[in-house]
């Protein structure tokens, strides 16, 4: 986890670069698991008085969530932005473009909806049309939540999959 002071300090890059990292270290901790097919789920029915700060960094919880989601739920849990309500706003109106503001200023339109496509491993009515314009997505990122956050890293911020 980073504090929101340590991360106002960071470059764009670097910002980009520790969130998908904390997505990395909360696969690493059982925290979250990748999913296709929702954007994130939460057992709520487990929460009982906990915030979804809370529950997002509790290890008796279990996340589920897609690449977008796995982001969403990295910024939750570092930065406590948002409540339950928020995150089945962003789910249920995900075509509507009803993202976190900090994460499509941070990342932009085209990048998160690229990482979504190459994780569902498919195209959406939604999705850019910078997107759809691009070749099939590789099966090596299909449902590999770890892989793409890894290759944003490894490509200093941003997603670069490869054809």
């Amino acid at each position: 986890m980073i504090t929101k002071k340590q991360f106002d300090t960071l470059t764009p890059e670097q910002k980009r670069c520790a969130i998908a990292q904390d997505v990395i270290d909360r696969l690493d901790a059982n925290l979250m698991y990748g999913s296709q097919g929702k954007l994130v789920y939460v057992q709520t029915y487990l929460l009982g008085d906990l915030s979804l700060k809370d529950a997002i960094n509790s290890p008796e919880k279990t996340c589920y969530a897609c690449a977008k989601g796995a982001m969403i739920l990295s910024w939750i849990g570092n930065f406590n932005k948002y409540t339950f309500e928020d995150l089945e706003n962003f789910d249920y109106n995900i075509a509507n473009e009803q993202y976190p503001v900090e994460l499509l200023e941070l990342f932009g339109r085209t990048q998160l909806d690229l990482m979504e496509v190459w994780f569902e491993g498919i195209r959406y009515s939604w999705t850019c049309s910078e997107v759809w314009n691009l070749g099939e997505p590789k099966r090596r990122y299909i449902g590999n939540l770890r892989g793409i956050m890894e290759n944003i890293i490894e490509n200093k911020g941003t997603f670069v999959p490869n054809y």
